[in-house]
Parts: C-alpha cells; sequence; structure tokens
C-alpha cells in the first residue's frame, strides 16, 4: 500500500504578475456575477400582490352569534375558491384576498342564505360586515 504525500510549498505559484491579474479579474467577476443573481432574486420575492381582508359577524334576528356559518367569495359570478366558517361568536375573518368586488354568500343549515353584492375589496384594508340571518323551516 503506497501512502500519498503531498508537499506543500510555502511559496505558492501564482505565476507572472500578468497571470495573477487575469485569475483575479475573473474571480471579481465571478463574485459581481453571484451577487447580481441573489440581488435580482430578493428583489423578485420582494414584489407583493396587493391584499385585502373581510372580517365577517354573523347573527340571528335576536343577535345571537351563529356558530359555523358557511362563508364563500364570488367573484363575476363563480366561486374564488375563498372563504371560510364562522367561530362559536359568529365571527371569521378572511385574509389574502386578492383586489377587487365580490359577493360573499353566507349559509348556515335551518337558514335563509344571505349574500352581500358588490363588496370591493381595498389594498391593506380589512372590510367588516354583519350579517343577519332568518330561520327557515326546511
Amino acid at each position: 500500500m503506497e501512502i500519498l504525500r503531498v508537499d506543500i510549498d510555502s511559496r505558492a505559484n501564482l505565476g507572472t504578475k500578468e497571470e495573477f491579474m487575469k485569475r483575479l479579474t475573473l474571480l471579481l467577476l465571478i463574485l459581481t456575477l453571484c451577487l447580481l443573481t441573489l440581488n435580482s432574486e430578493e428583489n423578485e420575492q420582494s414584489e407583493t400582490v396587493e391584499l385585502g381582508s373581510i372580517s365577517i359577524n354573523v347573527v340571528d334576528i335576536e343577535n345571537n352569534p351563529i356558530a359555523y356559518a358557511n362563508i364563500v367569495l364570488f367573484k363575476d359570478g363563480k366561486s374564488s375558491q375563498l372563504g371560510g366558517q364562522t367561530n362559536k361568536n359568529g365571527n371569521c375573518k378572511i385574509i389574502n384576498i386578492p383586489l377587487g368586488v365580490y359577493d360573499i354568500k353566507v349559509t348556515k343549515m335551518s337558514y335563509a342564505a344571505e349574500t352581500i353584492e358588490n363588496l370591493r375589496i381595498n389594498a391593506g384594508e380589512n372590510s367588516t360586515q354583519n350579517v343577519t340571518l332568518n330561520k327557515q323551516l326546511i
């Protein structure tokens, strides 16, 4: 078995001054390109879509909170796949909603559905809506 032995000369052979300058220039160019690439990725991540949110309070005609009511946002007559469900206090907050005009449909079994029409979502704003559902016989 042979052992590989490497002697390191304390005086590294960098070649002529001209070769050293070429290598240094190439190294600086590579570092600059790396930094530019990282900077452009950070700029792409910082570009955000403007979003808004809605807080909805759902109660019955006696002002009692309605727990677990379903809330769906519609845009241009189609479900936007955004929505939520009220908590035990009848409250729901839907966040990260793209800007635009929405219809909000609130439903709960044994209650007549209610729709809030043409609700505008503005950038960085929270729209608060109160909805009253009426009992309905099934």
